[in-house]
């Protein structure tokens, strides 16, 4: 008769002791899809009017805007011309790091209707930080600058030529 009184109290605390050891807990699952990285052109890439001479020289404009020239380069006072570095606008996830990308840094050329050309070198880049990194607001203005080879008697006329600027997050 006591061991009947057992059992019912065994079974009492297997049960208890089962159902102590099993828990479970519910975990949220989320996702935040960013925005994909962009850039626009604000200003496009200007030296000026320039006139050339029997000499080669350049014609440099910095990241922010300013002209210089070197060599049988000059410059018409009265008529600059547009001068501004290139500037773009950079959006995308707030606070992300990126990284810029000019493939052909060192190879642009620009042309006139005749295909004569002039080089661009040693663009330089300027994005008010040390660091390509977003704002706040997901954004950033990034400016490039460059130097501008005028090759000895130069012939006028407009010359243009184009070069890709690429932003990827890091």
């Amino acid at each position: 008769m006591e061991n009947l009184k057992f059992y019912p109290l065994l079974l009492m605390l297997f049960m208890f002791t089962t159902v102590g050891f099993a828990q479970s807990a519910e975990a949220s699952a989320t996702a935040d899809i960013a925005p994909l990285i962009s850039i626009e052109v604000v200003t496009d890439l200007n030296f000026g009017n320039v006139i050339a001479s029997g000499s080669s020289g350049t014609v440099i404009v910095t990241p922010t805007g300013a002209r210089s020239r070197t060599g049988g380069v000059s410059f018409i006072p009265s008529m600059p011309g547009t001068v501004s570095a290139a500037q773009f606008t950079i959006n995308g996830m707030p606070n992300a790091t990126y990284s810029i990308s000019i493939p052909n840094v060192n190879n642009v050329r620009i042309t006139n209707l005749d295909n004569e050309y002039m080089d661009i070198r040693q663009l330089s880049i300027n994005i008010g930080s040390q660091t390509p990194k977003l704002d706040l607001d997901g954004t950033q203005t990034l400016y490039i600058g460059a130097t501008l080879r005028v090759n000895a008697n130069q012939s006028p006329g407009l010359y243009t030529g184009t070069t890709v600027v690429t932003v990827a997050y890091n």
